[in-house]
């Protein structure tokens, strides 16, 4: 009985030794940088994008329901106001 149970030592050690032999294999198979910062950069594109839609179809929406969008996008000043080249005085 001796010889079964130092063959089952021996079956159990080589079994041991192909599992860390394959756990070295996986972790040689990394996705490389030049593919991760790609779709690093998509995904921030497409985040930006739909940031940027959204921005849109607020500004849309607060045109069709007639109130003034303030911002930097839809800032339109102040209606009154016409600058220097618009004043009628004659003075300045």
């Amino acid at each position: 009985m001796t010889w079964v149970t130092a063959l089952v030592k021996a079956i159990l050690e080589w079994l041991t030794a192909e599992v860390k032999k394959d756990t070295k294999a996986v972790d040689a198979d990394d996705i490389p940088k030049g593919l991760k910062d790609r779709w690093r950069n998509r995904i921030n594109e497409q985040l930006e994008k739909a940031e940027r839609q959204k921005k849109q179809k607020e500004l849309d929406d607060l045109a069709k329901s007639g109130k003034a969008a303030i911002g930097p996008v839809g800032y339109q000043g102040h209606q009154g106001y016409q600058g220097w080249q618009g004043r009628q005085d004659e003075n300045h």
